[in-house]
């Protein structure tokens, strides 16, 4: 590939003379001269209703985070995150809404 790989989600390029120090890019201009690019640090994702979620979110999310991730017609049966067993929760008429799916777990 020519030592030119794709960066990510900033779209910068590695190059051999490219140095990544997690925070900035730098570029070697000549033996003796270098340009560092700072790299902006990466928002977490605002989560929203019906979004998949990992389980490492799950166990770091309140109850009350939890909750506005299920519709609002089904957030009245949602227990709190004690009563889930692996990521979900039972509705009255027994359908299961997961939150590693986003929806329920029949679909």
């Amino acid at each position: 590939m020519n030592g030119l790989e794709r960066a990510g989600a900033h779209g910068l390029l590695y190059h051999p003379w490219h140095h990544w120090s997690g925070k900035a890019l730098r570029t070697r201009l000549w033996p003796d001269r270098w340009i560092t690019t700072d790299i902006p640090a990466m928002e977490p994702r605002r989560l929203r209703v019906g979004q998949p979620i990992t389980p490492e979110q799950f166990e770091e999310l309140t109850d009350e985070q939890l909750a506005r991730l299920v519709p609002r017609a089904y957030r009245e049966y949602f227990p709190g995150k004690d009563f889930c067993a692996d990521g979900h929760f039972y509705l009255h008429d027994g359908t299961a809404w997961s939150f590693y799916r986003g929806g329920f777990l029949d679909e």
